[in-house]
């Protein structure tokens, strides 16, 4: 494969729902029609997105899988959380929806995908973690930079790796 044929990490998107629907709201019950609401748009605020994936694991040992001196497991279930930054900008829809979802403890609907969902072409791949999340917010005010939010997006549920392989 090309090295130009690779996906830069710029041309990831976040999306979120502006109406506050979330995965399993009446309507969007799944990532696609989540991603497909009208009002699923692009969080254009948002810098240094890092997402980490972990399984809990089922403790499978039996004395024939464990001979050769390691344990023996099985993941079960998977979580995520996704970390990323914005722009200190109070006029912007989606960091403010962010605050209110961390000051509410509410989940909210985030979707972390690899490409904007609207330029798909024949054999492209679409792929990302989408579900209902918790927010964590710090904030930084360094002397020589913009104040920044940093926030942990934590799964809490209707999680899904959600991939579309265009033909």
């Amino acid at each position: 494969m090309a090295i130009e044929s690779f996906p830069l990490g710029r041309d990831a998107k976040v999306y979120y729902n502006t109406a506050s629907k979330k995965l399993g709201d009446s309507g969007v019950e799944t990532a696609t029609l989540w991603l497909a609401d009208a009002a699923t748009v692009e969080a254009g605020n948002v810098s240094n997105v890092a997402l980490q994936t972990t399984s809990t694991k089922a403790d499978t040992n039996t004395r024939a899988s464990t001979a050769g001196g390691f344990s023996s497991q099985r993941p079960v279930l998977k979580d995520g959380s996704v970390t990323f930054g914005c722009i200190w900008d109070l006029s912007d829809d989606f960091l403010l929806d962010l605050m209110t979802a961390w000051t509410t403890d509410a989940k909210m609907g985030l979707g972390f995908m690899n490409r904007d969902k609207s330029t798909l072409v024949t054999d492209d791949v679409f792929n990302g973690l989408v579900g209902n999340f918790f927010i964590e917010m710090s904030k930084d005010e360094n002397v020589d930079d913009v104040q920044r939010g940093n926030f942990t997006a934590s799964h809490a549920d209707y999680g899904t790796w959600h991939q579309v392989i265009t033909t």
